[in-house]
C-alpha cells in the first residue's frame, strides 16, 4: 500500500531540456502546469479502469478460495482516498449470484449506490427466495435491510421497506 506520487515523465524531460539549452536562443517552453494538468486528466479514466479490473479480479480470487471474509471487507472498506473497491457490476454480479452470495451482492449494489437493487436482494433473502451459501455464516436479510435503511434519507422509502422486511422477518 504504498503509492509513490505521480509525476508526469515529460515535466522532467522538459526541465532537463530547458537546463541543458538555456544559454540563450529563442526556445520557447510551454508552460509546465498545462501539461501535467492534461496528462493527470487523461489517465484518470485509465485509472479507474485498472482499479476496476484489479478489484474485480480480486473478487474472483476471494470467491474461488471461499474467503468470506475478504469479499465482505473488499466490499465494505474505504480507502484513504473515501473510495471502495471498484468492482466491474455485470461480472460482479453474475458471479456473485453464481455461487448464492446474496448478502455479497447486497453489498455491491450498495458500494455502486443502487439501494433499491440492495434493498430487494435482501428482502429476497429475508423472504427465502434468496438463499445464502452455506459457508457464509453474514448477516441475514432483514438485518441487512435495517443497516442499509438507517443510511437512507428518504423516509417513504424506509417505511416501504421496512414494512416490506416485517413482513417477511417480524420481530
Amino acid at each position: 500500500m504504498f503509492a509513490t506520487p505521480p509525476r508526469s515523465r515529460s515535466t522532467s524531460r522538459e526541465s532537463e531540456f530547458s537546463a541543458s539549452h538555456s544559454s540563450g536562443g529563442s526556445f520557447h517552453r510551454a508552460p509546465v502546469l498545462s501539461r501535467a494538468a492534461a496528462t493527470v486528466s487523461s489517465s484518470f479514466p485509465k485509472d479507474i479502469q485498472r482499479s476496476e479490473a484489479v478489484d474485480t479480479a480480486l473478487l474472483r480470487l476471494y470467491i474461488m478460495h471461499e474467503s468470506m471474509s475478504e469479499i465482505a471487507a473488499l466490499l465494505t472498506t474505504i480507502d484513504h482516498q473515501g473510495e471502495g473497491a471498484h468492482c466491474d457490476l455485470g461480472s460482479s454480479q453474475a458471479l456473485l449470484m453464481h455461487h448464492h452470495l446474496y448478502f455479497e451482492l447486497g453489498l455491491l449494489f450498495e458500494r455502486h449506490g443502487r439501494v433499491l437493487d440492495a434493498l430487494d436482494v435482501y428482502a429476497r433473502m429475508g423472504s427465502g427466495e434468496y438463499i445464502q451459501n452455506p459457508l457464509e455464516d453474514s448477516t441475514s436479510g432483514a438485518q441487512a435491510a435495517v443497516d442499509l435503511l438507517l443510511t437512507v434519507e428518504d423516509t417513504s422509502l424506509v417505511l416501504y421497506h421496512s414494512v416490506r422486511s416485517s413482513i417477511h422477518q417480524p420481530v
